[in-house]
């Protein structure tokens, strides 16, 4: 029949402007167009797990005696490595090593200082720990590296979910340290977990990079005693052994879910449902475990009234992974300049 309409699927011209083939298209389409809709209301956290990554974030070095800066720009100039003077968000000026990319910077902290014994550098910045050895090796030399020790070192780990989505279900092995929030107007944009020598922060990463996609980061750093390895190659040799500890042993994620409120038969009990509910939601399970744990009862008051789900891998797997594959010669990963 001339001008009537054929199936593009089967060619065949039914009675009516529809058939099998038509109706399977239509239904294929509108499940594209509404997987990312169904896969928000119904997917939990833990199974966004696999989309973790993790890195050394950044690793501070103190030189082993005070370095000229005219040296310092003596030896950039001979390896024609381009360098200027900035101030970062500390209010100190620097010298950046590189472009903008490369995350290194000699520590000045006034403008027209003359000497500097430190060295921040950003591992993240480079696939592999052999490209980001010789940068360093080739910007400062090696027996100037082979020397200075480690006295800060951050890794992180990052997830593609919410700051509160995160927060509810992170715990820590210490109940008793100090937790500190963070919030622009009334929203929360994260929290500082303990103090001194090791600090765990977490975050609203896609705030830093401008981002309309949800990107939270657990980041631990670590100074002083809690350093874990004084030079840059013991820090290889331990991680490739697996003996590097990173402070991610002390942090746990789960899916925290509350029990129905209508199977709850006691008064006291649907009362204490409602305040973990609250808590949870504005603050996550750390704070419920402190703020509810009145006189040291809050398994026996709470427990029972939600179930804990443990992510898999937990962050401190995720991160154990990825310094291996990091630190091996042999595996080339890709570019982790999407942290930042």
């Amino acid at each position: 029949m001339e001008g009537a309409w054929s199936c593009p699927v089967c060619n065949n011209v039914p009675e009516k402007a529809d058939c099998s083939c038509r109706s399977a298209l239509s239904r294929f389409f509108t499940l594209l167009q509404t997987g990312d809709s169904r896969s928000v209301s119904t997917l939990k956290v833990q199974s966004r797990h696999k989309q973790g990554r993790a890195c050394i974030d950044k690793l501070t070095f103190a030189l082993p005696s005070p370095v000229s800066v005219a040296e310092i720009y003596h030896k950039l100039s001979t390896q024609s490595i381009a360098c200027v003077k900035v101030k970062l968000r500390d209010h100190k000026w620097y010298i950046r090593v590189g472009d903008s990319d490369s995350g290194t910077f000699v520590h000045l902290g006034q403008f027209d200082s003359q000497w500097t014994s430190k060295i921040v550098t950003r591992p993240s910045a480079f696939s592999d720990f052999a490209s980001y050895q010789a940068h360093l090796n080739t910007s400062f030399g090696g027996n100037l590296m082979d020397q200075a020790k480690i006295v800060r070192c951050d890794f992180a780990v990052d997830y593609d979910t919410t700051l509160v989505s995160l927060l509810r279900g992170l715990d820590v092995a210490n109940k008793q340290v100090v937790t500190q929030f963070t919030a622009k107007g009334s929203e929360k944009t994260g929290v500082m977990i303990g103090k001194g020598s090791e600090k765990v922060v977490v975050y609203d990463k896609s705030r830093d990079l401008n981002s309309a996609i949800p990107c939270t980061r657990i980041e631990v750093q670590l100074t002083g005693a809690k350093v874990p390895s004084l030079t840059l190659n013991e820090l290889k040799t331990k991680t490739s052994a697996g003996k590097v500890k990173t402070g991610f042993e002390n942090l746990s994620l789960h899916d925290v879910d509350l029990i129905e409120a209508i199977t709850i038969p006691r008064e006291q009990d649907q009362e204490r449902r409602r305040q973990l509910d609250l808590v949870l939601s504005r603050e996550g399970l750390l704070s419920a475990r402190k703020t509810l744990d009145v006189n040291g009862n809050f398994q026996r008051n709470y427990g029972s009234l939600m179930t804990l789900h443990p992510w898999e891998p937990q962050p401190h797997e995720v991160l154990t992974n990825e310094l291996k594959q990091y630190f091996s010669d042999t595996i080339k990963k890709e570019s982790l300049h999407a942290y930042h």
